[in-house]
């Protein structure tokens, strides 16, 4: 008699490779359509970032509703950040002491001040389901050949997800014009699958909030 037993993925240990710095800010609010601002805010201070294969900055992000507001969609419209809003950097372990020089600074977003306050570092979480908010799309690719594309991408790092869903899309603007981009999430990914994807994320522009995953409650498990 012989069986291949199921791997036993609970002792499996978080690399520490790529790191989250969670920063404290002091920012009342900021445009929808802030990923350029942000970056451009920080790119002086950490001029790496933008070229670093394993860094990016996590969308700011602000409940979709909340004592009936409701998140607004056009790209000008304001979010007004609470004390508990953000900023993160996904960021290699090499380059935490450069990226927290980053506390104190002063920033200017677009027309919105931000003050930097102190980081904490956060490992990759042990979620087998991710998703990100952005994953840049071609302007004429369909959503059949963008999720194929993501597939083969996946493939070369040896992630295979069960699902992979698409969902809204969004409009990022950039000096060299719009950037197309939609949701994403990956479900049913082993532990060693989850890791690599968090630390390497998917397609480009990491800088501006895209193919960074975060973990997400599986499809499955949400009750109709």
């Amino acid at each position: 008699m012989h069986w291949e037993a199921e791997p036993d993925e609970e002792h499996t240990a978080i690399p520490d490779a790529v790191v989250d710095l969670v920063f404290a800010i002091r920012c009342r609010a900021l445009p929808v359509d802030h990923g350029w601002d942000l970056f451009a805010a920080i790119a002086p201070h950490l001029p790496w970032l933008e070229h670093e294969p394993l860094a990016g900055i996590h969308p700011l992000h602000v409940a979709e509703s909340a004592h009936g507001w409701q998140r607004p969609q056009q790209p000008d419209a304001l979010l007004h950040l609470s004390r508990r809003t953000r900023l993160v950097l996904r960021v290699p372990k090499e380059r935490i002491p450069e990226a927290r020089t980053l506390e104190g600074a002063r920033l200017r977003v677009g027309h919105h001040g931000m003050i930097v306050c102190e980081a904490t570092e956060l490992p990759l979480n042990r979620s087998r389901s991710l998703f990100s908010r952005r994953v840049v799309i071609g302007d004429e690719e369909s959503e059949e050949a963008f999720v194929q594309r993501l597939i083969e991408e996946m493939r070369v790092m040896d992630v295979r997800p069960k699902r992979i869903l698409p969902g809204l899309a969004h409009t990022l603007r950039t000096p060299q014009g719009h950037l197309c981009t939609r949701l994403l999430s990956v479900e049913e990914l082993s532990l060693e699958e989850s890791f690599r994807l968090q630390m390497q994320g998917l397609g480009t522009h990491r800088h501006l909030g895209c193919g960074i995953f975060i973990p997400h409650k599986p499809l499955s498990a949400v009750r109709v």
